[in-house]
């Protein structure tokens, strides 16, 4: 008998067919410079009951020839660099230098490089040092660049060269935030991503120097809308809950605790958040670090809520008494400890560039320290359950607070999203945190 089958196939693959029992057999393929699904061929044979047999296959969906532009050259003064190249709108072109990794989506090439010091003429305030550039060729069509800046040491902000050339309308030279840059405590590195609608964008990389800063700064957020706005509700077992376009990181629902969980909050970018417990105990999710704790100390009061430090580099809890404990990176800005209270404290949240925080009271009052600016609160007001918790948007223009029902109330520009409230509940809402 003999076994044979040949069939044109649209992505290398070869079948083999026949009444026999298949013996022996090999399945290869070998793709085109191109490198793409369906551009290739394949081949296989098999011999059974002294019959010998082959298949191949090949790809129809070639791509035509396409060659990127070449990488510029290195910068004047630049005392390292390297390029890479993507010939394909699919592809990426990926350069690492030391602790600066650059990825360009698309098809197209980059340089990047970097400086022993500043190359510019202004001085960029509380630079670290580290000076890197960014290089797009001409004729490119990169959809994006993925950046990371790594070993930054105090470093906390990424900032780029806004000469006058006329990028976003300036006349003087400057250093301006790179508006998606985004330090990670757990990493230690600084890394955006650079659009048509970032700060530089693509059409400005013609040579764009960066540099760290170890300033705190909060990059101007795009306008906010309900679909780029989302929150987590956290009952006293430590489940969690996702609203809007939060995102699930893990929780300690179902797992034994030596006191309750009674709030939450958010890393920067959204990705990780901490549970924090009566008794002071943190636990952390997602890309969220551990920084310390209150577990294990004595207390004056149970701790009630915890809040974040901007660059995710701290956090401070806040106990039932108003008393406030800082971590990591932390600032005391002061706190309602040893003051009279209507009612107990519940919960907090951090200004945008850390320097400020509100605390929140079961029935829905707000204190503001430091920079934290009052936008309203439901005290005073009737509640079908007292409030627990709160959370500040993105910019520090507005903040939501969390009932125990899981009902929540917006102020200034927080935007409602949904809530638990009426609906069935195992436990109840113990706190919220916001992106």
């Amino acid at each position: 008998m003999k076994l044979s089958a040949s069939k044109v196939l649209p992505a290398a693959l070869v079948v083999l067919v026949g009444g026999g029992i298949l013996t022996s057999g090999l399945l290869s393929s070998s793709p085109t410079n191109y490198n793409q699904a369906g551009c290739g061929y394949g081949y296989g044979y098999g011999y059974a009951n002294g019959s010998y047999g082959y298949g191949y296959g090949y790809g129809t969906n070639c791509p035509s020839s396409s060659t990127a532009p070449a990488a510029p050259s290195a910068p004047s003064g630049a005392t390292s660099s390297t390029s890479a190249s993507s010939n394909s709108p699919t592809g990426t072109a990926n350069a690492v230098l030391g602790g600066l990794n650059v990825t360009g989506n698309g098809e197209g090439s980059l340089t990047i490089s970097t400086y022993a010091s500043d190359p510019e003429s202004v001085a960029l305030a509380d630079s670290t040092g580290q000076f890197i550039d960014i290089r797009v060729s001409t004729g490119s069509a990169f959809t994006s660049l993925n950046v990371s800046l790594c070993n930054v040491g105090n470093g906390r902000s990424l900032n780029w060269f806004n000469s006058p050339s006329g990028f976003n309308g300036t006349t003087s030279n400057s250093w301006t935030v790179f508006s998606s840059g985004t330090y990670d405590a757990s990493t230690g590195c600084i890394t955006g991503t650079i659009t048509t609608t970032s700060s530089p964008n693509l059409s400005e990389l013609t040579g764009t120097v960066f540099g760290a800063s170890s300033n705190i700064v909060t990059p101007t957020p795009s306008p906010t809308t309900t679909s780029s706005q989302g929150y987590w509700e956290t009952a006293s077992d430590g489940g969690i809950f996702s609203f809007g376009a939060s995102n699930f990181y893990g929780s300690m629902g179902g797992k034994t605790l030596n006191a309750p969980v009674v709030g939450m909050a958010s890393t920067p970018n959204g990705q990780g958040y901490w549970e924090v417990a009566s008794d002071g105990g943190v636990f952390t999710f997602g890309n969220a670090g551990f920084y310390g704790s209150m577990g294990g100390k004595k207390l004056n009061a149970p701790i009630v809520g915890i809040a974040a430090t901007p660059d995710g580099g701290g956090y401070w809890l806040v106990a039932a008494d108003g008393g406030v404990f800082s971590f990591g990176d932390a600032s005391f800005y002061g706190s309602m400890g040893g003051k009279p209270l209507n009612k107990p404290i519940v919960g907090m949240a951090a200004t945008p560039n850390g320097q400020g925080y509100w605390l929140v009271a079961s029935d829905g009052g707000i204190f503001s320290f430091g920079n934290a600016t009052f936008y309203g609160s439901m005290g005073g007001k009737t509640l079908n359950a007292p409030v627990v918790g709160m959370a500040s948007t993105p910019n520090g223009q507005g903040y939501w607070e969390f009932a125990s029902d899981g009902g929540v109330f917006s102020f200034g520009g927080a935007t409602f999203q949904g809530s638990m409230g009426g609906k069935p509940l195992n436990k109840p809402v113990v706190g919220g945190a916001a992106f």
